[in-house]
């Protein structure tokens, strides 16, 4: 507690205290136990909104690890193979690949759509902290050729459901120059294979 709330407090106790001189021990009682049934009440009612909002993010959680687990599976076992195409030549890429390679955004971009519906459920972090999530997320989309052309393709969708989110990532898409692509970023971290 705040030093202003304990001194609120300290002043309330000892006027109570000062008015309660003059009253029976009967009557003390009666006013103390009233006053902890209050404070039980109170404590209650903040233990019941805590359980409300630990159950909406249960559910929230619950939801998106379905999104996601649908796209996982669309994924198949390992689309490192297919990525690192995606990352050097993606023109080459099958539709098949295309709809790993489709998939694999949706389920990174699922992190944002997390993040946003916790938001609402007064349990997303700070506007700074979501947006250090987003940038991470969406750069991991960014840097392919083909996260560029899937953004341009979906934004428009999400601008109304997450406009902060769109404005965010049409800068980033804007500032990340040519030179940062996947595979640089793959070299970055040591695959000789990208």
């Amino acid at each position: 507690m705040q030093t202003s709330h304990l001194v609120r407090w300290n002043s309330f106790i000892h006027t109570v205290l000062c008015v309660m001189g003059g009253i029976s021990a009967a009557d003390r009682i009666q006013i103390i136990v009233g006053l902890l049934v209050f404070v039980g009440l109170v404590l209650v009612i903040y233990e019941l909104r805590q359980n409300r909002v630990i159950a909406n993010v249960e559910a929230v959680n619950l939801q998106y690890d379905a999104i996601r687990s649908h796209y996982d599976t669309l994924l198949g076992e390992n689309p490192a193979e297919v990525l690192s195409k995606a990352c050097t030549d993606s023109p080459s890429l099958t539709d098949a690949e295309q709809r790993i390679v489709n998939a694999y955004f949706n389920s990174i971009f699922v992190t944002v759509r997390r993040i946003e519906a916790l938001a609402t459920v007064d349990f997303g972090g700070s506007s700074e902290e979501r947006v250090s999530w987003w940038t991470g997320t969406l750069t991991s989309i960014l840097i392919y050729p083909d996260g560029k052309h899937w953004w341009k393709k979906t934004r428009d969708y999400y601008l109304l459901i997450y406009p902060e989110v769109v404005e965010h990532g049409d800068q980033l898409a804007a500032s990340l120059t040519p030179a940062y692509t996947c595979k640089s970023w793959y070299q970055d971290w040591g695959a000789s294979d990208a």
